[in-house]
């Protein structure tokens, strides 16, 4: 079952990976439409706030970076990912490893059957525990990107399902996550349409199915399976 799990684990980020790498070679097959967006706004802004002559474009913005520093920045990022994950892997071998051991050695640390039907029992108490979070943070998860897709798939923002499915899992790390998956869409919409009303309604909605499901649905949720006040969460 434990290899069965990290086999469907990996295959997962494997689906995942192959789904972030199909979206950004769409968004480059759109990178001049993106190019001319971006250019608009920034003359935009530079003449908002009293710039004069010739304002900035992406391509002079560019022109200012540091290659080498920048290819430095991103070979060490790539580095950092791999070795981190080569830990990880490491790591999860000689935890399976010693997990097919763990019920002998528990019954070598409590010789009473007692002791040992209750140690059992706290650990099986702590794993449920943990599986019950989980699992409720998953479907919290799904209904907030699901709803997200509907709303960005009705105002038309391109690769509706990537920032949904980004978003899915975001929320897996508390506040910064929803505050990431709130950010990148919007300034995706801003780069995207040529007007600011439908960047603002595709803002309002992902903050709204955030706050809506983040402070009522999800403290609900919490306290009815964890046996906790759902005011404890939500102040939490």
């Amino acid at each position: 079952a434990g290899l069965l799990a990290v086999a469907l684990i990996l295959s997962v980020v494997g689906v995942i990976a192959s789904g972030i790498i199909e979206n950004a070679r769409a968004m480059l097959a759109h990178a001049a439409q993106y190019q001319s967006r971006i250019d608009q706004i920034s003359a935009s802004l530079f003449y908002s706030y009293g710039g004069h002559g010739t304002p900035p474009t992406l391509k002079i913005m560019l022109a200012h970076i540091d290659a080498a520093q920048t290819l430095a920045v991103i070979a060490g990022a790539v580095e950092n990912l791999t070795a981190n994950a080569l830990f990880i892997v490491i790591y999860l071998g000689f935890l399976l490893a010693a997990s097919f051991r763990f019920t002998s050695k528990l019954d070598q640390l409590y010789a009473v059957p007692a002791n040992r039907t209750h140690a059992a029992n706290v650990l099986t108490a702590i794993r449920k525990s943990m599986e019950q979070y989980l699992w409720m943070q998953t479907v919290v998860s799904l209904i907030t990107s699901v709803l997200t897709y509907l709303s960005l798939v009705a105002l038309g923002l391109d690769h509706a399902l990537f920032w949904a499915s980004l978003i899915f899992l975001l929320n897996y790390i508390p506040t910064i996550g929803a505050i990431v998956g709130f950010v990148l869409p919007t300034l995706f919409a801003l780069v995207q349409f040529p007007d600011l009303a439908r960047p603002a309604l595709i803002g309002v909605s992902i903050f709204a199915w955030h706050f809506v499901i983040g402070h009522w649905l999800q403290p609900r949720m919490m306290g009815k399976s964890l046996n906790l006040s759902p005011l404890v969460v939500l102040l939490s």
